[in-house]
């Protein structure tokens, strides 16, 4: 987490390597006794608690003092104490100090979304228990606060959404006690809308079930998926009754809330609706928002479904709409259905500075690789936790370092820019009917100019750099991004055959089909024919 505040003691420091003494599987309380130079005290207490943003939930902020004898963590809840126990080592630098050690003084830091977390929403084969449990701790780390369960492609979340789970199955309370080992709030979602009969109350009896099945397994968070209906038609006795869809939906979404406040008032409820992008004046998002309660959340993924910009302005003309600040269902990185050929490791891009202040949080769709994820996802934390100080490229190198290894870093930036072409910059399946906003630098200046010597330079450069990227420990990563570093590989070999005069292989690599560099291909081509490459 970023530090957002602080005060240094010139020319004093605390002997470090510090990081090395936290024990972080130990309870808060326990460090005195063990010896370690941590003292706990309320947020209150600290000097710099005033200058906390007003619109900032002050039970995740958290203050650290450093003098030369301990340090004094200032928070509240335990989720603030895991924040701050977790950017200590951020702390330790050797900046006029000798390595290792803690520059004395006074650190605050709060996150600036309140909701900040990940969807396992995508197309395609869930995530493993293991997979979930790398990604929810390392986001976690990084100042996300909640998973959202909702994988298409298991059948009881959506196909078989009116069947129980089997009493022996341990996958819901194994993902919510990960979840609270990281201090991730768990939110389950389920689907019905495929098939559910809206005026059937043996189908609501079936809903009302599931629900309170899941709820035996600890969950309070919960959420009403209708999205993706576009082969779903009512059924003959729901015309019957509802005028339109979005009647249905809103009686719908209010019997699952009354529903789960009967259960537990403390339960809590988001709904995604049918028309969940585009136009936030829609006679059905506007509709519907009006006539589920107040303290509904409702989805949103922003102008298009995987959008390029999510502005303030936006938020706030969907709030004013539907009567709810939206929570942002942000559709990067994910490249499932018609992206598969897309690769997406770029960092987070184009969400505006002060989005916080008029949404009421984001969650990001990884991919299903779970490993490439982590790379954009841990830089979409760095953004919800402080979007005024969030810069893009620092944030992959930090991302990129932890994914990867400090050494392969530079060779991660390459292969994401060279994999460039997503929502983020106008690129890609969802923008295939529209001008991008960019395509690679490299080659954006190379039409500006017509210089290609530094376009050898850089396909060299970048040859090298996978060739080196290869070679890192990460082999689950570098399995997941498979093809695409074989397209990103092939793209430079035969871009760099164009200057021993054979075109073949540039030809032949459009036909590949991983969207990797073709523009620059094509682009490449067409000099090459008027005789300017040689």
């Amino acid at each position: 987490m970023k530090i957002k505040v602080e005060k240094r003691t010139e020319g004093t420091s605390l002997a470090g390597p510090f990081s090395a003494k936290v024990d972080f599987a130990l309870p808060y309380d326990c460090y005195a006794e063990k010896g370690l130079p941590i003292v706990m005290r309320p947020f209150a207490q600290f000097s710099l608690a005033k200058q906390v943003a007003p619109s900032a939930s002050l039970y995740e902020a958290f203050g650290i003092s450093v003098t030369e004898t301990e340090v004094t963590v200032y928070a509240s809840h335990p989720r603030a104490l895991f924040y701050a126990l977790h950017t200590l080592p951020s702390l330790e630098t050797d900046d006029g100090f000798p390595a290792g050690e803690f520059p004395a003084g006074e650190y605050l830091s709060y996150p600036d979304f309140a909701l900040r977390g990940v969807i396992e929403g995508f197309y395609g084969n869930p995530w493993t228990m293991d997979e979930r449990r790398r990604l929810l701790s390392a986001l976690a780390r990084q100042g996300m606060n909640a998973y959202f369960y909702g994988p298409k492609d298991d059948p009881l979340h959506r196909d078989r959404w009116d069947e129980l789970y089997e009493d022996n199955s341990d996958t819901l309370t194994t993902l919510r006690a990960i979840a609270e080992e990281n201090h991730l709030s768990f939110h389950y979602m389920l689907a019905p809308g495929l098939s559910i009969r809206y005026s059937s109350e043996e189908d609501h009896a079936k809903l009302r079930a599931k629900y309170a099945q899941v709820y035996s397994f600890g969950v309070r968070h919960f959420g009403l998926l209708l999205d993706d209906l576009e082969s779903a038609t009512l059924h003959k006795e729901d015309q019957e009754r509802f005028p339109r869809q979005v009647d249905a939906h809103i009686d719908l979404a209010n019997r699952v809330y009354a529903m789960l406040k009967e259960i537990n008032p403390e339960n809590t409820l988001i709904v995604c609706p049918t028309q969940y992008y585009g136009d936030v004046h829609g006679p059905y998002i506007t509709a519907l928002g009006q006539g589920i309660p107040k303290d509904c959340a409702l989805f949103f993924t922003g102008s298009r479904i995987c959008s390029d910009r999510l502005t303030v302005a936006e938020a706030a003309a969907f709030a004013k709409s539907t009567g709810h600040k939206p929570v942002y269902w942000d559709n990067y990185p994910v490249n499932d259905m018609e992206m598969v050929d897309e690769l997406h490791i770029m960092p987070l891009s184009g969400r505006e500075a002060g989005l916080h202040a008029v949404c009421d949080g984001l969650v990001a769709n990884p991919m299903e690789t779970a490993e490439a994820s982590l790379l954009p996802l841990l830089t979409v934390a760095d953004y919800l936790w402080d979007t005024e100080g969030y810069n893009p490229s620092e944030s992959f190198q930090k991302a990129a370092e932890a994914v990867l290894g400090k050494e392969y870093a530079a060779d991660a930036a390459v292969f994401a820019e060279l994999c460039y072409r997503s929502c983020l910059n106008g690129n890609g399946f969802h923008f295939r009917f529209t001008s991008p906003h960019q395509n690679h630098p490299v080659f954006d200046e190379l039409e500006k100019t017509g210089q290609l010597a530094p376009v050898k330079a850089f396909l060299e450069d970048a040859k090298a750099s996978l060739a080196h990227l290869r070679s890192c420990p990460n082999t689950k990563f570098l399995q997941e991004c498979a093809r695409f570093l074989d397209a990103a590989e092939a793209f430079c070999q035969s871009a760099l055959a164009l200057w021993q005069g054979d075109d073949k292989e540039l030809r032949a690599y459009l036909y590949r089909g991983e969207d990797v560099m073709k523009y620059e291909a094509r682009q490449l081509l067409d000099l090459f024919a008027k005789g300017n490459i040689a």
